[in-house]
């Protein structure tokens, strides 16, 4: 009986060695796996620029032991081709072992595609006009009154053929919904056309003035009923009021007619004030009606 413990600890030992060798044995095994690596583009000229829809990714076949394929992160192997003797025009780059970096004790057993077409054209410098972006409405009654920014231009770089279309360089969005007074902010740039790039790093200043629109004044509009009760009789004192309103956009008047009412909906006969309305619209923003209330008598 007291020899039992020993004998209990000698069969752990050897479960335990028996895993150890299993585990080396397995993770021993070589396999192979495919790893979809990113595509490295290193050394290219100055003077060139990679255009159209350049491949950014391969699929490599790693071969090695298992336990290390296993661990082995899409990162940990580089796929690069080396432009530094490339010269405008549609290039084919040939993509072997060679040109795959993978962590010691990994092999490479084939690289899919075999090789790559690159499109190089001359690089270009030029200053282009700098636009501002901007997004929203004033508030009712308000309007843009002018926009500057500085700097007017910029310099960029690029692909000769894209330059040629004279790209923008556009600002970050400025929101001015519901803006009563002047925006001013500082934003970052880039460019319009994605092929092209800022030579250096710049922000832009925008102005934007935001002012109360004109006010257009409508005197005498006779006030209608809305949800007038059945066979019943209505006056009122005053029958017409004045409206101002402030246009949208500078012009001499609405387009649409403005017709100020009052609602009758549930009222029984009687003596009643009343709010006088007026509904809003895109052209213009309500200002003042005078007076706002009206005497209604229903019968």
């Amino acid at each position: 009986m007291a020899l039992r413990p020993f004998r209990n600890a000698r069969l752990k030992i050897a479960a335990l060695g028996l895993g150890f060798v299993l585990w080396i044995t397995v993770s021993g095994q070589q396999v192979e796996r495919t790893v979809l690596v990113q595509l490295q583009f290193r050394n290219l000229p100055a003077s060139l620029e990679i255009t159209g829809d350049a491949p950014r990714t391969v699929d490599v076949r790693v071969h090695g032991a298992a336990g290390l394929i296993s661990r082995l992160e899409p990162t940990e192997v580089v796929a690069t081709v080396d432009l530094t003797d490339a010269r405008p025009g549609l290039r084919v780059f040939p993509l072997t072992s060679g040109h795959i970096s993978v962590p010691l004790g990994v092999d490479v057993r084939s690289v899919d595609p075999s090789a790559v077409s690159l499109t190089l054209e001359k690089s270009a410098p030029a200053d282009v006009a700098v636009k501002p972006t901007i997004d929203g409405q004033p508030a009712p009654g308000y309007e843009v009154a002018d926009v500057t920014w500085e700097p007017k231009t910029v310099g960029v770089v690029g692909p000769e053929s894209h330059i040629k279309e004279r790209p923008l360089a556009v600002t970050e969005r400025i929101s001015i919904e519901g803006a009563k007074a002047t925006v001013i902010e500082t934003v970052s740039m880039g460019v319009s056309d994605p092929a092209v790039r800022l030579r250096e790093s710049r922000a832009a200043r925008v102005t934007i003035k935001i002012v109360a629109a004109p006010v257009a004044r409508f005197a005498d509009l006779p006030v209608v009923f809305r949800n007038l009760p059945p066979e019943r009789e209505v006056t009122l004192d005053p029958a017409t009021v004045t409206v101002t309103v402030r246009m949208h956009q500078a012009t001499s008047g609405p387009n649409r007619k403005i017709d100020p009412y009052v609602d009758l909906a549930g009222l029984a006969p009687g003596r009643y004030t009343l709010q006088v309305h007026v509904d809003s619209h895109d052209e213009y923003a309500i200002g003042t009606i005078e007076p706002a209330t009206v005497a209604v008598r229903i019968r």
